[in-house]
């Protein structure tokens, strides 16, 4: 107020006041924030300290020194520690344990652990057969690499794949499931498909086929590994490989019998015939009696008179008066037959025998016998289908089967040779002076052949048929039914590829980084988190870059992917790092416009310039003369007379008495 009055004697001294009163509120009030958080601090700082609200309020120090803290540890932070600074430690993980396959003996000790293993691989890779109606015995073993707790984790299922860590002996059984279950008959898994009768079991990839072979997988692998001489001879596994019908009826006939009487004073006892006749029906709606299963003969006569004998009355008068009746029963029921593979690692010496053990033991709930499983012995495949013809319709390929070609004989219907009356063998002719040959070296069942391009710089273009896609070998095994599971008809050509590790990388400058591979005449891009590591680049797909600054352009323009590099026929990639050209350099877009509005100018001022050049032009022409080109007596008319002295000649050169005939017949004569 002082300084107020004083100021009223000046008008220029009233502005400095006015500043200087301004000045001091600005001052005031900083304190006032600044005071309010020192006090808000403290108060933090004792309450997580536990501290409560007297302690606060009496120890003024002690919050001046809580207040300093954080600055003292922001100084220790910032202070430089003397000498190098330390390393960083980094921790590594420690290796995945062994992996325990199947027929280990270190898995095999615990039953348990062995069981749990098998179930997790029951959904192992499996090729399937040619018609699709089954699958192929693979031979490698999965395994797991933490048996306690058995899982399809990447960290716990392994396997072994070696060709001396494989399945040594597989063993054929063929039995059928007769049981009292109705999914183990054929006709349960009957369905219609466009009009046409299927049956799921005859399709392998079918959900119902695939839950039936696991589940008599998973029981037939717990009952043998349960089985101490199965174990000792390194018991693998179990693998069905088709579901096929089994024995049963067609329109099987199955009779019942009801006994009436037309006496009022006879009272039979119905409750013999009704346990007779209750059964039966049973029986024969759902198709377990085995008489109905194994034979289509069932005659109505033995029903009638079991049926006569067991419901006669309790009590009757008059015999003659009873009647039977029967009443025919059609249906249809067929077992399901299981052909699978048991696998070890060790010869058995009497296989029939310890599989009877298996099966007297029980496997699961399914009811088996001795009597219902056969041993089928192995076979061998042709090699007219794959290996014979792989010459003449796949010149590109080669295979690694032995073989040894003969001229091929005439066969009779029994298999033998055909001889003539001197007793020559007969051979079948390719054409009037070659005989047709094939080979006689023929693999067994399980053993495969390798099918490979002969060109080392090219894969198989379709390599679908085996366990891997990548390896550029086409795997093809002998199958129970006598052929291969591959044929040259799904054979693909071959065709260079290049190597993944050869894809070039653009400088940092240029902006660009790879995006994905585009197959030959495909417009998706597969990205690079959906490459195999192993996979192929084929001869004619695309390498796809992409500019990594966002509103960066290839050149500056509206394309921010780049597709021009592709691998050719010579293995390599024609980019720049080859010697085709330089790296295109990813630059703003931002002077797109204008470069497009500086087109665009130009060519607006290209169309006005010639726009005026015909404007000019036809001034000129304006001012000059225009004379006509008189057609008629500078062309029509030299061309008419001309043609007319050409004709006189001629004529005058025709005539007999013309000079000119005169002077050639004077030379002749």
């Amino acid at each position: 107020i002082a300084i107020v009055q004083f100021a009223t004697m000046d008008r220029h001294l009233v502005i400095i006041a006015i500043l200087l009163l301004l000045t001091l509120v600005k001052n005031s009030s900083c304190e006032t924030t600044a005071a309010a958080a020192a006090s808000t601090t403290t108060a933090a700082a004792v309450t997580e300290s536990g501290g409560t609200a007297a302690d606060s309020a009496t120890g003024d120090s002690d919050s001046a020194g809580t207040a300093a803290a954080p600055e003292d540890q922001a100084a220790e932070q910032t202070k430089q520690p003397d000498g190098p600074l330390p390393m960083p430690t980094t921790t590594t993980l420690p290796p995945l344990p062994d992996c325990q396959c199947l027929g280990d003996e270190a898995l095999l000790a615990d039953v348990d652990a062995s069981v749990k293993t098998m179930d997790v691989c029951l959904t192992a890779k499996s090729r399937m057969t040619v018609d699709g109606g089954g699958y192929i015995a693979e031979k490698y073993r999965c395994g797991t690499r933490t048996p306690d707790n058995p899982s399809s984790d990447e960290d716990s299922i392994c396997y072994c794949k070696e060709k001396e860590q494989e399945a040594k002996f597989g063993y054929w059984v063929k039995l059928q499931l007769m049981d009292m279950n109705e999914v183990h008959r054929w006709e349960f898994y009957n369905y219609i498909s466009k009009r046409l009768p299927r049956n799921y079991l005859e399709e392998a990839t079918s959900k119902k086929f695939l839950q039936l072979k696991h589940k008599v997988e998973k029981e037939f692998n717990k009952a043998i590994v349960d089985h101490q001489p199965a174990r000792d001879l390194g018991f693998v596994r179990t693998v069905v490989m088709r579901l096929n019908k089994g024995n049963g009826c067609q329109d099987c006939p199955l009779t019942t019998s009801t006994t009436t009487t037309t006496s009022t004073t006879t009272a039979p006892s119905t409750t013999e015939a009704e346990e007779v006749s209750g059964p039966a029906t049973a029986a024969a709606s759902d198709g377990e009696s085995n008489a109905a299963a194994d034979s289509s003969d069932a005659t109505t006569g033995e029903a009638t008179e079991a049926a006569a004998t067991t419901a006669a009355p309790g009590r009757k008068k008059r015999e003659d008066a009873t009647t039977t009746a029967t009443t025919p029963i059609v249906y249809d029921s067929h077992y399901v037959e299981v052909f699978m593979e048991v696998q070890f690692l060790k010869e058995s010496t009497d296989f029939k025998t310890m599989f009877e053990q298996v099966l007297s033991n029980g496997v699961g709930k399914f009811n088996l016998s001795e009597s219902t499983f056969t041993l089928p012995t192995a076979s061998t495949c042709i090699n007219s289908q794959l290996t014979e013809l792989l010459p003449t319709h796949m010149e590109t390929m080669t295979h690694d089967k032995l073989e040894n070609y003969v001229n091929k004989t005439l066969k009779n219907e029994d298999g033998t040779d055909v001889v003539d009356k001197d007793g020559n063998i007969q051979y079948e002719m390719y054409n009037k002076t070659h005989s047709q040959t094939e080979d006689i070296v023929y693999l067994s069942t399980g053993e495969e052949v390798q099918v490979t391009c002969k060109d080392p710089k090219e894969r198989p273009s379709r390599d679908i048929y085996d366990l891997d896609p990548y390896d550029g070998k086409i795997t093809a095994v002998c199958q129970p039914d006598g052929n291969y599971s591959v044929r040259v008809t799904m054979l693909a050509p071959c065709i260079k590829v290049c190597e993944q590790t050869k894809i070039p990388l653009p400088d940092l400058h240029t902006g660009l980084v790879f995006e994905g591979i585009k197959a030959k005449g495909q417009k998706k891009v597969t990205p690079t988190r959906d490459i195999d590591p192993e996979q192929h680049i084929w001869s004619g797909d695309r390498l796809v870059y992409r500019c990594t600054e966002k509103n960066y352009g290839i050149e500056g323009g509206a394309d921010t992917q780049l597709d021009r590099y592709t691998c050719t026929d010579s293995t390599n990639f024609d980019t720049p790092d080859n010697g085709h050209g330089s790296w295109p350099v990813c630059r703003p877009q931002s002077y797109m416009v204008i470069n497009a509005v500086e087109i665009m100018l130009e060519k607006f001022d290209e169309k006005i310039e010639n726009r005026y050049k015909l404007i000019r032009y036809q001034e000129e022409d304006g001012l000059e003369n225009i004379s006509l080109n008189d057609h008629l007596m500078n062309v029509t008319i030299p061309t008419v007379v001309v043609m007319i002295i050409i004709i006189i000649i001629a004529l005058l050169c025709s005539r007999n008495d013309s000079p000119i005939c005169s002077i050639c017949a004077a030379k002749s004569d």
